[in-house]
């Protein structure tokens, strides 16, 4: 889909890149494995 949208492609994965994007997404992957697992 994004491939469609040079320019939100180009935002998205800046976005991505940055490090407090790899750890808020860290954390709520930790939120959610720790829910689904009990």
């Amino acid at each position: 889909m994004l491939d469609e949208y040079p320019t939100l492609f180009a935002y998205v994965a800046r976005g991505e890149a940055r490090p407090a994007f790899e750890r808020a997404f860290d954390a709520q992957l930790a939120v959610f494995t720790a829910a689904s697992t009990g």
